[in-house]
């Protein structure tokens, strides 16, 4: 993976965390702003129709607490592979410098076995001669 590309896989991650982060900033806010009318709305509108109205605003709370919830775990899931992204890329380029550059797909030094294109060439040619 050339630099570019690691640059623009980084920039996803860190954008990705971004709008995460936004998002769960969003619900905080929202969420602040109902408790806030919640408890303005509790000392005027009481009897059973207030308290069933208030147990469907706590419903509404605690699945907006579940969701942020898992945006902190989304948030720091791609934290981590982002990391261990470039840990991994790290390794890797420190792998190919430390080679030399000669590395097959299982790691070791890649060795030119086959016969020289001359010596292929005569052999061919000297069978075919009568």
């Amino acid at each position: 993976m050339d630099s570019s590309n690691q640059k623009s896989t980084k920039e996803a991650y860190i954008k990705s965390i971004g709008f995460l982060e936004q998002a769960r900033k969003g619900l905080q806010s929202t969420q602040d702003v109902v408790r806030s009318h919640r408890e303005s709305l509790a000392t005027h509108y009481q009897g059973r129709d207030g308290v069933a109205f208030g147990q469907v605003i706590d419903t509404w709370l605690e699945e907006v607490d579940r969701i942020m919830n898992t945006c902190i775990a989304m948030e720091n899931t791609l934290g981590e592979s982002m990391q261990r992204d470039e840990h991994v890329q790290e390794s890797n380029f420190q792998a190919v410098v430390s080679s030399g550059g000669g590395l097959t797909g299982f790691g070791q030094g890649v060795t030119n076995v086959a016969p020289s294109a001359s010596s292929t060439a005569d052999s061919t040619y000297g069978a075919l001669v009568p």
